[in-house]
């Protein structure tokens, strides 16, 4: 939520919008959604597909699954896994140079990406030479336009000053934040805690480091959030001064 988003409305226009909005509907963040999706797909169409991307020089967006976490949060619906097992996570960037290599054999020459975005899981949960190592391949199989746009998830428990450096060095300005709530009890039913002094010193560390676009990620309709723990945590939130 941007700065001085609030400015302008009150509590109750922010909760007649919650209501009408609070629908069950599929998850929005692929396209087509997951009801839709069906066995009925021939594989040879895939490559078929792969050999038209690209080929009439606009440039295509990647979006990278790193699917490892820490810990799990209790809200989370997201293809991901719970390990701390180095081997199993390197393992598993090894598999994925693969499967950029085999996907790189099917694209027309001279394909670009201009978006790339990094998702999970915790994308920054891999050791770092081996998240160097993956877009270090992608850049070398479908390389990316100067000035396009890098973003990346990050749970900022585990994200190092070294990860968000290396990202920044690899054109990434765009970092969202999973925050979710910053009241205490919320938190702890959730199994993700941390305290506004260390998503505060995140941030700045963020923006010193070089992202330009920082986006903080809130869930409403967790356990024990009440409209005056919400109203809380958005004020607090607001100011950190949020670009998205």
């Amino acid at each position: 939520m941007a700065s001085g988003y609030l400015h302008g409305y009150s509590e109750e226009m922010l909760f007649d919008l919650v209501e009408r909005l609070d629908v069950r509907g599929p998850r929005y963040t692929s396209y087509p959604t997951a009801p839709v999706w069906s066995t009925d797909f021939p594989a040879e169409r895939y490559p078929e597909a792969l050999g038209k991307v690209g080929r009439d020089g606009r440039p295509v967006a990647v979006y990278m699954h790193l699917p490892y976490c820490r810990q799990r949060c209790f809200y989370c619906g997201c293809h991901s896994f719970i390990s701390n097992d180095r081997e199993k996570m390197c393992s598993y960037a090894d598999s994925l140079k693969r499967e950029i290599s085999h996907v790189g054999e099917h694209l027309p020459t001279g394909a670009r990406h201009a978006w790339l975005h990094l998702g999970g899981g915790t994308p920054t949960h891999l050791p770092d030479e081996e998240l160097a190592g993956v877009l270090d391949h992608l850049e070398s199989v479908l390389p990316g336009i100067q000035g396009g746009e890098r973003s990346v998830e990050v749970d900022p428990r585990v994200t190092t000053d070294e990860a968000l450096t290396l990202l920044a060095d690899r054109g990434f300005r765009r970092i969202s934040i999973g925050l979710q709530d910053l009241d205490p009890d919320v938190q702890n039913a959730v199994n993700r805690e941390f305290s506004y002094e260390q998503i505060r010193d995140f941030t700045g560390r963020c923006r010193g480091i070089g992202f330009t676009s920082v986006n903080i990620d809130l869930i409403y309709g967790l356990p024990l959030q009440t409209r005056e723990t919400w109203k809380r945590t958005l004020e607090r939130v607001e100011g950190l001064r949020p670009d998205r």
